[in-house]
C-alpha cells in the first residue's frame, strides 16, 4: 500500500515538473523567430496608428528618446572657381568634381513629457577627384557640433505640432594651393608695379633678388580655417491622414555664419516630406520616404555654395517599432558663391535609429 502512495506521489511530481518545464519552454523565445509588428507601435513617433519613418535629410518634430547614426558619401558636379591675376582680373575659370565623405550622430532625450533635448556631432571629408578641383579646392575637413530641443505645442490622435530651437557651431580646415598660388602672384604684380612707378630701372641680378625679398606672403597660406555658428527656431509638423501614409513639414528661420564670410546672414530653411508604411498596407515590413527641402544657407559647405534645394528618397525596414535602419539618396542644387552656375550633388547616406 505504502508503495502504491509512492508511486501515485512520484507521478504527481513529474506531471508539476513537466508542466513547469512547458511553461517555462513557452517564454523562451526561439532563436531567430521576430513577432510582427503591432500596427501603430512607436516609442513617440506615432499618429493615427501610422508609424513615421525617420530620415537624415529631414528632421521630424517629435519628442521622443533616440540614438540616430548615419554614415554615407556622394559626389558635387561642374564646381566652377574662377583664376584671377594681379590686376583681379578673371583669366579662367577652373571647372571639376568633388567627393566627399560624411558621418553624424544624434542623440534625444525626454526631459518633460513634452520636452526634449538632443545634441549632435557631424564630420564632413571633401577632396578634388580631378586636377581643376583638386587645385582650386584641395582638401577640407569640416565638422561641427551642435544642441537643440524640440516642444510640443499641440497633439490630437492624427496631427502633432512642436516648436524646435537649433543652435550648430562648425568647423573648416583644408588645403587650398589655388588660393596660395593667387597669393603669390598679387604679391609680385605688386612689387612689380612699385618697381614700374619708379622707372629707369636696370633689370640684373641685384634687381631680382630685390624683387624676391620684397614678395611678402606673410597674408597666404595652404592651409585655411574658419568658423561658423548658426542658430535657428521654428515649428514642425506631423500628420497621418490614414494608418499607412505620414506627412510632415517644417518652416525654420534664425541667423547663419558663413565659412571665409559674414557671420549673420539671415537663413530660412522649409520642406515638405511623406512616408508610406508598407507594413500598414501588406504587412511587409518596408517604408519609403521622399523629401524635399530648400535651405537660403548651406550649412556644410557656405565656403563654395549659398543655397541648396534637395530631394530626397529613402527606403527602410519598419519591421520593429523602436529600430529603423535605411538607405537614403539625396539630390541636391547648390547656388555657387563664385560662380553663377548650379552645383549638382548627389549622396548616399546608411542611417540608423533606435527609439528607448
Amino acid at each position: 500500500m505504502a508503495h502504491e502512495v509512492l508511486k501515485g506521489r512520484n507521478r504527481v511530481s513529474a506531471a508539476r515538473m513537466g508542466l513547469a518545464a512547458v511553461l517555462l519552454l513557452g517564454r523562451i523565445p526561439v532563436l531567430g523567430a521576430q513577432e510582427p509588428r503591432a500596427l501603430g507601435s512607436g516609442r513617440g513617433h506615432t499618429l493615427g496608428g501610422h508609424v513615421f519613418q525617420p530620415s537624415s535629410a529631414f528632421p521630424d518634430p517629435f519628442v521622443a528618446d533616440f540614438l540616430t547614426s548615419n554614415l554615407g558619401g556622394g559626389a558635387a558636379t561642374d564646381l566652377q572657381v574662377p583664376v584671377y591675376n594681379a590686376e583681379d582680373s578673371v583669366v579662367r575659370v577652373l571647372t571639376g568634381d568633388l567627393g566627399f565623405v560624411s558621418m553624424g550622430s544624434e542623440y534625444q532625450r525626454t526631459v518633460l513629457p513634452w520636452l526634449g533635448v538632443r545634441v549632435n556631432f557631424n564630420g564632413l571629408v571633401r577632396y578634388g577627384t580631378e586636377t581643376p578641383s583638386l587645385l582650386s579646392e584641395g582638401v577640407a575637413a569640416s565638422y561641427g557640433f551642435g544642441a537643440g530641443a524640440t516642444a510640443r505645442v499641440w497633439r490630437t490622435d492624427k496631427l502633432y505640432l512642436s516648436a524646435a530651437l537649433e543652435y550648430s557651431s562648425n568647423y573648416l580646415s583644408g588645403v587650398t594651393p589655388l588660393q596660395y598660388v593667387e597669393g603669390v602672384v598679387h604679391s609680385i604684380g605688386k612689387v612689380l608695379d612699385s618697381l614700374q612707378a619708379i622707372g629707369g630701372i636696370t633689370l640684373d641680378s641685384a634687381v631680382i633678388d630685390s624683387v624676391i625679398h620684397s614678395i611678402d606672403l606673410t597674408g597666404y597660406s595652404l592651409h585655411t580655417s574658419s568658423k561658423a555658428q548658426n542658430t535657428t527656431i521654428g515649428v514642425r509638423a506631423a500628420y497621418a491622414p490614414v494608418r499607412w501614409l505620414g506627412l510632415t513639414g517644417l518652416v525654420q528661420t534664425g541667423v547663419a555664419g558663413l565659412f571665409n564670410g559674414p557671420s549673420n546672414v539671415w537663413l530660412l530653411d522649409v520642406g515638405a516630406a511623406a512616408d508610406v508604411d508598407f507594413e500598414a498596407l501588406w504587412r511587409v515590413p518596408v517604408g519609403v520616404k521622399v523629401s524635399g527641402r530648400w535651405q537660403s544657407v548651406d550649412e556644410a559647405a557656405s565656403d563654395v555654395a549659398k543655397s541648396r534645394a534637395q530631394v530626397a528618397t529613402s527606403v527602410a525596414y519598419t519591421g520593429r517599432g523602436d529600430f529603423s535602419i535605411g538607405f537614403e539618396l539625396l539630390f541636391s542644387s547648390l547656388e555657387q558663391r563664385r560662380s553663377d552656375a548650379r552645383l549638382a550633388a548627389r549622396s548616399y547616406t546608411l542611417s540608423m535609429r533606435y527609439y528607448f
